[in-house]
């Protein structure tokens, strides 16, 4: 018997309820905080009129059910813990939510795997390029691959978490262990070894997110997907017989696809997707939203590290430290002849921060000249080392134990985070700041110009590249979907005027006429809808009085020539691009006059009295 249910929206308030011999509850307030109660006896009298203490509010429901509600904090602002007090004396809600969250998605997937393997054919494509460079000369090949998801949804095997996200106001995240296993049918070619690959598996930190939230049906207006840090990925190869069972090929090709989805779906990339009928007003903040905070880390030094050298006095090593969060990885100076380096002189690393659960990878190396640097220690991956950890437990100098076939060996560490604010200006020198360059659209270029064009930014020693330039969807910029984009070529094709149609759909005409040219696989609108974020780089005071540099080169069989769009100060820039966005930037092209959609803005981070 299926079991009766109610729902009920008040505001911003949502209940879903189940009522049977279990009464279960869903319910949100300004993100999504979900609760069940099992076996709930009726509330007593003394229950009524027992006050609520600021550690457990209650909402009290129908059938005399009451849930407890909580909306609780992780260091650097996530939702982490998942008690709820003593009146349930066990925590369910956790695997309510990740019920829902695996339901919902293989629920859906059917009309999203399309998309989805539109946006991974796109971004696998370039990725693979990419790692193929990295291997050996002798193994690099072609690669021909046909993603095919097929109802391989992901899933939430645990969930961690669930909270308003920190950066959208309209936004709702839940994070937990996610789980992918994909059917593909990929055929590579390395060297002289050529095989299939039918599955990959991936399991590891991710996050599900829905946003922006709509006032009316369908509710969700889109979606992101990714992994906080690079997750376990395995491979089933096939077509080699008994070669496949070779650790060399089966490594070399793990590394290989590892590599590739780590520049696909691993922060700070992303796969979003926007539902039908959602227009997105800001498409690079959609596709690329900004980092959540700036991590600043002091080395100090480390003892106890393994000596890999030969000295006059015995072994000894040069030892300089690596730490890395998503993609940017920086280091420390080479402290020459030593086993206990001191680094307390060297500067600050900052790292930019997507998300608190990102992993912090620290290692610590012995450099050579003549022959590869070797790993001495690092921080031990089972201990899941994050950037939340790393600041709850280094406020202060803190020293951390490394992992190194000799025992004994730590590292000293402190760590700070900051938040990061949009600002109008850069001001005082203890700020720190980050530069958010989004790019939108480049109109009046032909196609063979436009798609593969590159943008690139210059500020000091900072210089910032774009990917590729590509076809933009009118969907996505308007607000609809293919459903519609068939009605206005049916009425297209009928005979009816373009701007009859326009009026109808309450569009502009060029937009009507370009959904015609997109039919006939005609596109004339392009562009980039995506946005960089780098730490502007502080030279000694002189961050007020930089100069920023825009080019731009368009596609060309022949030499790459760079055409300058904007090179004034920063200053003055920043506040051009706050009075129109996108700002149009004329550029000469030969055949006219080109315009490219750009805005700069600035974040800003306060570490307080961090010294």
């Amino acid at each position: 018997m299926t079991k009766p249910c109610c729902a009920l929206k008040v505001g911003d308030f949502n209940v879903v309820c189940t009522f049977g011999s279990l009464a279960n509850a869903w319910y949100g307030y300004n993100g999504v905080v979900s609760d069940d109660s099992a076996n709930v006896s009726p509330r007593s009298e003394a229950d009524e009129n027992r006050p609520q203490s600021g550690d457990e509010e209650l909402l009290p429901l129908p059938l005399n059910i009451t849930f407890p509600r909580r909306l609780q904090r992780d260091p650097c602002g996530a939702s982490v813990s998942l008690g709820l007090g003593n009146r349930l004396g066990r925590r369910r809600e956790p695997a309510l939510v990740s019920h829902f969250l695996s339901s919902f998605c293989k629920m859906v997937w059917p009309k999203l795997s399309g998309a989805v393997q539109k946006l991974m054919d796109e971004r696998v494509q370039e990725a693979l390029k990419v790692a193929i460079q990295k291997l050996p000369e002798s193994m690099r090949g072609e690669v021909q691959y046909n993603i095919s998801f097929g109802d391989s949804a992901p899933s939430i095997t645990d969930v961690y978490s669930w909270r308003q996200h920190p950066c959208v106001k309209d936004g709702i995240e839940v994070c937990g262990k996610m789980h992918w296993d994909a059917a593909v049918d990929m055929k590579l070619t390395l060297g002289t070894w050529k095989f299939g690959i039918n599955r990959i598996l991936i399991d590891g930190v991710g996050c599900i997110i829905f946003r922006p939230l709509m006032d009316q049906a369908p509710i969700l207006g889109g979606f992101h997907l990714f992994y906080c840090s690079p997750p376990e990925l395995r491979v089933g190869l096939v077509g080699l017989g008994g070669i496949t069972r070779w650790a060399a090929v089966d490594n070399t090709v793990s590394e290989l696809m590892a590599e590739a989805f780590k520049m696909v779906m691993v922060l700070p990339q992303r796969m979003t997707q926007r539902f039908a009928n959602t227009k997105i007003e800001d498409m690079p903040d959609f596709r690329c939203p900004p980092p959540v905070g700036v991590l600043r880390v002091k080395v100090l030094g480390a003892r106890g590290l393994l000596g890999v050298d030969l000295g006059f006095t015995g072994r000894t090593s040069d030892p300089y430290c690596v730490i890395s969060v998503g993609s940017c990885s920086q280091r420390t100076s080479t402290e020459s002849r030593t086993l206990e380096p001191d680094w307390s002189n060297d500067e600050e690393l900052f790292f930019l921060v997507y998300h608190e659960r990102q992993d912090l990878l620290l290692q610590v190396f012995d450099e050579n000249v003549l022959r590869q640097d070797v790993q001495l220690a690092e921080l031990p991956k089972s201990a899941g080392q994050t950037v939340a950890d790393l600041v709850a437990r280094c406020p202060l100098p803190r020293w951390l134990d490394l992992e190194a076939d000799v025992q004994g060996g730590a590292v000293q560490l402190q760590a700070w985070f900051a938040d990061l604010c949009p600002t109008s200006s850069i001001g005082s020198a203890d700020h720190t700041y980050v530069l958010a360059l989004k790019l939108f659209h480049l109109k009046g270029v032909s196609a063979p110009e436009a798609l593969g064009a590159k943008v690139r930014l210059r500020i000091g020693d900072l210089e910032v590249l774009s990917r590729p330039c590509k076809v933009i969807d009118p969907g996505n910029v308007h607000g609809f979907g293919k459903r519609m984009s068939t009605q206005i070529n049916e009425l297209l094709q009928k005979g009816v005027d373009s701007a009859i149609v326009a009026e109808a759909f309450n569009l502009d005409t060029s937009v009507v006429e370009e959904v015609q040219r997109v039919q006939g696989k005609e596109h004339s609108w392009f562009g980039w809808d995506e946005a960089h974020y780098h730490l502007l780089p502080e030279d000694e005071g002189e961050t007020k009085r930089k100069t920023v540099q825009l080019e731009v080169a368009l596609a060309s069989n022949w030499s790459v020539e760079w055409r300058l769009l904007v090179e004034e100060d920063l200053q003055q820039f920043l506040m051009r691009c706050r009075q129109q966005r996108p700002l149009p930037l004329p550029f000469d092209h030969g055949d006219g006059i080109g315009h490219l959609g750009v805005s700069l803005e600035v974040l800003q981070g306060n570490f307080g009295d961090a010294d």
